[in-house]
């Protein structure tokens, strides 16, 4: 949850930067913004391939009739 704040906490800032600051504060804005997204990326990328490679081993002893369901594709989000 923290790192929730921190980033609310940086979103904030970013924008008071962009929309109220001189251009050297609106590029510290942007830099803000993309440093945050890279590291949100970064996160998903460790997240993707860390689990992905797990999913086909998950199983279940549930029988689930498959023909009442549409095919799903999966694929990465970035």
């Amino acid at each position: 949850m923290i790192d929730v704040v921190k980033d609310i906490e940086t979103l904030e800032t970013a924008l008071i930067y962009i929309n109220e600051g001189a251009s050297d504060e609106k590029r510290a804005g942007m830099s803000m913004l993309q440093k945050m997204l890279d590291a949100k990326k970064e996160e998903l990328q460790l997240f993707e391939d860390t689990m992905a490679p797990l999913i086909p081993e998950i199983k279940s002893d549930v029988d689930i009739d498959q023909d009442k369901f549409d095919q799903v594709e999966f694929r990465k989000a970035v």
